[in-house]
């Protein structure tokens, strides 16, 4: 658990269309990876994509998750209903289509505007026990008002790429870049109340500045900097990942 004295919340943006993947039986969020065997040898359980996601959650301290669907993913609440088997409280908001996953994260702002902020994604697995402890203990201990949890990039032309100022903090990103000699990118984050105020402001900003031009979470991030937000962040550096969102890592991720 964290000291921070604000509630510990989830947000989980899960209202895209899995357009990297070919036709799945259900949606991506809940993919069955494996059956698990419990220590007794006769229990088992199916772990799903974002089972890891509300683990990692789980154990950071978090007490209620919202998790953004479309109404097509009707699917994901009739397994996971209320979060019980993760010990956190699964609450789901359904949205009409939107155009990113900034705009998912937009809907769940009238529920989290005095907490402190967990987010992540639903189709990442992350290969540590508990990813968001050093995030929080960072966020904690320091004047930060969002610190990122950073990787190396397995593919940077499809991610975000970070460069960072030389106390580590956030200089600007890379979205999704032809050629770069970055090498890392931000797959986690957790914020104060303070970044979330500033949400809608950025993006409003941005939309202003920013013609024909998809607006993404690292867009708002590059905004707020110019707002005088402060952004840390914090290195994995023997950490690996799974994108469960494409066609090879989700053959990586079943066993």
């Amino acid at each position: 658990m964290s000291s921070l004295q604000q509630r510990i919340t989830g947000v989980i943006p899960a209202a895209g269309y899995a357009s990297r993947l070919p036709k799945t039986p259900c949606s991506k969020e809940i993919f069955p990876l494996s059956v698990n065997v419990g220590k007794d040898h006769k229990s088992e359980n199916i772990q799903i994509a974002s089972g890891s996601l509300l683990t990692h959650l789980s154990l950071a301290g978090v007490d209620t998750a919202f998790m953004i669907i479309r109404k097509e993913k009707w699917d994901i609440p009739q397994l996971l209903e209320d979060g019980s088997d993760y010990n956190l409280n699964l609450s789901f908001i359904v949205t009409p289509p939107t155009s990113g996953t900034i705009y998912s994260i937009c809907k769940s702002l009238p529920f989290i505007r005095n907490e402190i902020v967990l987010l992540g994604f639903p189709d990442i697995q992350i290969y540590s026990e508990n990813p968001y402890k050093p995030l929080l203990d960072k966020l904690t201990n320091s004047d930060s008002d969002v610190v990122l949890g950073l990787f190396k990039a397995s593919n940077p032309g499809k991610m975000d790429m970070v460069n960072l100022n030389h106390d580590g903090s956030l200089k600007e990103i890379e979205i999704k870049p032809n050629d770069t000699r970055l090498t890392l990118t931000w797959l986690i984050a957790v914020w104060k109340p303070s970044f979330t105020k500033s949400i809608q402001e950025c993006l409003s900003d941005l939309k202003t500045f920013i013609k024909h031009k998809k607006i993404y979470l690292g867009d708002v991030f590059c905004k707020s900097i110019e707002k005088g937000c402060r952004i840390q962040t914090y290195k994995f550096r023997n950490t690996g990942f799974i994108d469960l969102g494409t066609v090879p890592d989700l053959k990586k991720g079943r066993l």
